[in-house]
């Protein structure tokens, strides 16, 4: 009976330890903070953030018993991210482009209405104004936040190698780019060009090329009032670049080039404009890629000077909310960092030093004044800026060849408008059967009044 008696004491105390050794863990638990993890790809802005997470982590945070875990991927970020979300290693936060709409389709992210009602009325309500459909909100649901615009307004140019090429002022038109260009590819043959442009870069096709014709043509390539796109209107426009990449003012290696190894070769000295400038790539030129040569800012060059349009900008640092915030409970403190993100505090920051427009103006006349002078140049350069909405493709798949390649054929010779007329072809078409599907509705994607917004 004795023996019955101690074996039932030795284990109700092991049972009791295991007990208490569970409670000190959940204790332990308790008195940790909840990690948040972003991610994003925005090297420009680096510095600043990493400053500011720090000081949240290190004072709201925590008080608040919340830990942000902040990373910066490089130039493989979509395909890094792609493949976290396939294997279910994703952030909670985490930047998006152009692929918004596949997110939202495979539920991969989930809509700022699950957030707490504080955000509600805090974020969503104060960024309803800009608001896009089928960019920021789906079916009249919000996803994601428009807080930052990445202006498409401006050419950087190296100021030594335009004097030297006998040029006392950037280029205005397209003539007289490509004669600028050309000139200064002549100085030092072999070593020096006129431009570039980085293939490798996955949005290249966007911030390089297409954004800079919006001032000639009062368009994108999307024809927002016909419905149609209408990509076989740039042939011009390509055409002056077939015309300065055959005349060896294009930086070589163009196949293989991406934008850092580009930027760097400005940086350098050895590349006269870069075409087209995004906002962003003002920081990179101070910080990232420091310019040991004098470089300024100025206006797109367009096709007619007599018949110019605003220029074309986009959302930028678009960030949205994965699944695991809401399968892991984490929506409040998922919701405090995304405010904080987003903070009055830290876009002022951002923007004095040269590194994102907050897409409210009130928030950019609070701030001080950038001491990069060329920020303050593109701030003004930027001045009616027509936002690009969502194109319909977003929502579906057109065969054959992507856009990015498209061009790339283009740019190393291919029959611009051949190619371009392709793309009409086969991107209205595939339209055409998206709508016939009711994958979408053709009138969400008629907006006349983009028309007059280009309009100066």
């Amino acid at each position: 009976m004795k023996k019955i008696v101690s074996v039932v004491c030795l284990a109700l105390l092991s049972a009791s330890l295991v007990m208490a050794g569970a409670q000190k863990d959940s204790a332990a638990d308790a008195g940790k903070p909840k990690t948040v993890v972003v991610w994003t790809n925005n090297a420009h802005s680096k510095p600043e953030l990493v400053a500011a997470i720090d000081r949240y982590n290190k004072g709201e945070g925590a008080q608040k018993g919340i830990f942000i875990d902040y990373t910066v991927h490089g130039s493989d970020y979509y395909t890094t991210l792609d493949l976290a979300i396939s294997t279910g290693e994703e952030p909670h936060i985490f930047k998006v482009t152009g692929k918004l709409p596949q997110y939202v389709q495979g539920q991969n992210i989930i809509p700022l209405t699950e957030l707490p009602a504080w955000f509600q009325s805090d974020m969503v309500e104060r960024y309803k104004p800009y608001n896009i459909a089928g960019k920021s909100t789906f079916n009249g649901i919000p996803y994601t936040i428009h807080w930052a615009i990445s202006g498409y307004c401006s050419i950087a140019y190296n100021v030594p190698l335009l004097k030297r090429a006998g040029f006392d002022e950037p280029p205005k038109t397209w003539a007289e780019f490509e004669r600028a260009c050309i000139a200064i590819s002549k100085l030092d043959p072999g070593k020096v060009f006129g431009m570039y442009v980085p293939i490798r870069y996955p949005n290249y096709s966007t911030i390089y090329l297409t954004g800079g014709m919006a001032p000639s043509y009062g368009k994108f390539w999307y024809d927002f009032t016909r419905g149609r796109y209408a990509f076989s209107e740039m042939v011009e426009y390509f055409e002056m670049f077939q015309r300065i990449r055959a005349a060896g003012a294009m930086f070589p290696g163009i196949e293989s080039l991406d934008d850092d190894t580009a930027r760097a070769q400005f940086a350098e000295g050895n590349i006269g404009f870069e075409m087209i400038n995004p906002s962003f790539n003002i920081g990179v030129f101070y910080d990232q890629f420091p310019a040991k040569m004098e470089w300024k800012t100025a206006a797109i060059p367009v096709k007619d000077p007599g018949k110019t349009f605003n220029v074309m900008g986009d959302t930028a640092t678009t960030l949205v909310i994965s699944k695991k915030a809401r399968d892991q409970k984490l929506l409040e403190e998922v919701a405090r960092v995304y405010a904080y993100l987003l903070s009055d505090e830290v876009q002022m920051e951002l923007f004095t030093n040269g590194k994102d427009i907050p897409i409210i103006p009130e928030i950019v006349q609070k701030a001080k004044p950038s001491t990069r002078q060329q920020w303050n140049d593109l701030a003004a350069l930027s001045a009616g800026t027509v936002l690009r909405p969502n194109f319909p493709d977003g929502f579906f798949a057109v065969e054959g060849d992507d856009v990015n390649t498209a061009f790339a054929k283009i740019l190393t010779g291919g029959n611009a408008a051949q190619i371009l007329g392709d793309l009409d072809r086969r991107f209205n078409a595939a339209m055409d059967q998206a709508i016939s599907r009711n994958v979408i509705k053709r009138e969400d994607f008629i907006m006349p009044e983009i028309e007059q917004r280009f309009k100066k």
